[in-house]
C-alpha cells in the first residue's frame, strides 16, 4: 500500500498538446493534419492548485512535466 509520507516524485501529464507531428501518432493524420477526434487540453491554474498543495510540495524531490493524450480532470 502506498503511503503519502513516501511520496517523493510526481509525473504530471499536464497537456495533450504536441508539435512534433510524428507519423505514427494518433494526434495527427499520418504526420499531417490534426486529428479532429482529439481535443487539445491542458491543466488550469486551479487544477495545479488541487494537486500541488503545500503538504505535497514540502516533500517532493522531483517533478516531471509530460504530455499525454488527455488529462486527469
Amino acid at each position: 500500500m502506498f503511503k503519502f509520507s513516501q511520496l517523493e516524485s510526481l509525473h504530471l501529464e499536464i497537456t495533450n498538446n504536441c508539435q512534433a507531428s510524428c507519423p505514427m501518432c494518433t494526434r495527427n493524420i499520418n504526420g499531417g493534419l490534426e486529428n479532429p477526434n482529439i481535443k487539445k487540453t491542458g491543466w488550469t491554474l486551479e487544477q495545479y492548485k488541487k494537486i500541488l498543495i503545500p503538504e505535497v510540495c514540502k516533500q517532493i524531490k522531483k517533478i516531471m512535466f509530460c504530455g499525454n493524450y488527455g488529462i486527469l480532470f
